[in-house]
């Protein structure tokens, strides 16, 4: 039997998951202050201390440590109205503690309203946009199956989180009025519409109009549609992906789409792939899109050398053609206008994937040619690893690395002192 706190805690320190609450005298139980203290270990071990011990002031206590720890109280705690509405809800998220109450609360249509109007968007409470926007739980979720089919509790929960959508009534998701309030503060909702929403021209062409991507939600009704169609392209390029293959190989719908976003080219259609025109817009606005321009146009020196004639779009010469990566000139400018290179464009994101430097791209035939080397050499050190030890190891070269490893120490250097300031 543990009669002493040290030996509580102790015990519950080795063995936190399988204490045995039956080992500990009920003196020491009856002591607030270890209950305080058993508390303050974790919320879970409520649900392990005999209910009888558990008073209005440790019950008070726990959720205000936690609310979490509601779930771990007596039904005696959980299934109290007037002990719930004393409960101080931080935000809305907050409310689904209310989850582990009774069913009877749940149905209790005056009472739900109640909380979920506390919590609407108001100068008093701000729900922060990670929660509205999130998957995570919400009250609704829980609600007695009539209140979850109540327009006016829907409507309430809907200020809370416009992503409970998906859960309410199909036959209500079919009503466009009823939907547009979803829609328009959540835009992908129009997923979970019914079909008499989604096939409406007029909303489509609007929600197309600002978010472009919503397009591969309605493309079974709209995926032809020419008009919604620039609709989209002309605010996310990659709509392109989603439209009919007619569409795809429409030159005015490809060029709209590049324009917004030039490596939408790899939805275009084959033919339009291999249109000089519609090449040229892609590579000049970005020449990594050469990787989907037709071989044909890989091939071409002059379509290369636009894609590559701009500093950090020489990465594309790799897209080209073998023979066209054996020409000098044009591996030369690729090299210094090479920029940076790898998975991570430096904002975190992925932008043209690489996993070498443009060197270990060239062919052999050019590779091993001295102006080459040094022009890998000046403006990528990665290419060292690429170069063969027979070139690697000449002096004059073994002398370029080590000044070019020194000019990369004091430009590390430069921008680590520098930092944003």
């Amino acid at each position: 039997m543990i009669t002493t706190a040290k030996d509580l805690f102790k015990g519950l320190k080795e063995n936190s998951d399988a204490f045995d609450f039956n080992s500990v005298s009920n003196e020491l139980l009856k002591n607030k202050d270890v209950i305080k203290g058993i508390i303050s270990k974790g919320g879970h071990f409520l649900k392990k201390i005999p209910e009888e011990i558990i008073d209005n002031e440790i019950a008070a206590i726990s959720v205000q440590k936690s609310l979490s720890n509601f779930e771990y109280l007596p039904e005696k705690y959980r299934f109290d109205i007037s002990f719930i509405e004393s409960l101080h809800f931080e935000n809305s998220h907050d409310l689904c503690i209310l989850k582990f109450t009774n069913k009877v609360f749940l149905n209790d249509k005056k009472l739900i309203l109640m909380f979920l109007n506390k919590f609407s968007v108001s100068e008093n409470h701000y729900i922060p946009i990670d929660l509205r926007y999130s998957d995570d739980d919400n009250l609704y979720f829980y609600l007695g199956e009539n209140l979850k089919m109540d327009k006016e509790v829907i409507n309430a929960a809907q200020k809370l989180s416009p992503k409970i959508f998906k859960d309410t009534p199909k036959d209500l998701r079919e009503d466009i009025n009823f939907c547009k309030p979803f829609i328009y503060e959540y835009p992908h909702n129009i997923e979970f519409a019914g079909v008499s929403v989604k096939s409406n021209r007029d909303l489509i062409k609007e929600l197309c109009s600002r978010k472009g991507v919503l397009i591969n939600y309605v493309k079974d009704y709209f995926g032809s549609d020419k008009e919604i169609a620039e609709l989209a392209v002309s605010n996310y390029g990659d709509a392109i992906e989603y439209l009919s293959p007619e569409l795809q190989n429409d030159v005015e719908i490809v060029k709209l789409a590049i324009n917004q976003n030039p490596t939408a080219l790899k939805f275009a259609s084959a033919n339009l792939k291999d249109n000089n025109e519609v090449i040229e817009i892609a590579i000049i606005k970005d020449g990594y899109a050469l990787e989907f321009a037709s071989e044909r146009l890989k091939n071409d020196e002059t379509v290369v050398f636009k894609a590559i004639n701009r500093c950090s779009s020489g990465g594309a010469f790799k897209f080209a053609s073998e023979r066209v990566r054996g020409i000098k000139e044009l591996a030369i400018l690729a090299l210094q206008n090479e920029g940076d290179y790898g998975p991570e464009d430096g904002w975190g994101t992925f932008d043209h994937q690489s996993d070498k430097p443009l060197f270990a791209y060239l062919p052999e035939t050019i590779s091993n040619n001295k102006d080459i080397v040094i022009n890998a050499i000046k403006n990528n050190l990665e290419s060292v690893k690429y170069i063969k030890s027979s070139i690697r190891d000449k002096e004059d070269i073994k002398a370029l690395i080590r000044e070019h490893k020194e000019l990369q120490k004091e430009n590390n250097k430069t921008k680590s002192d520098g930092g944003w300031g």
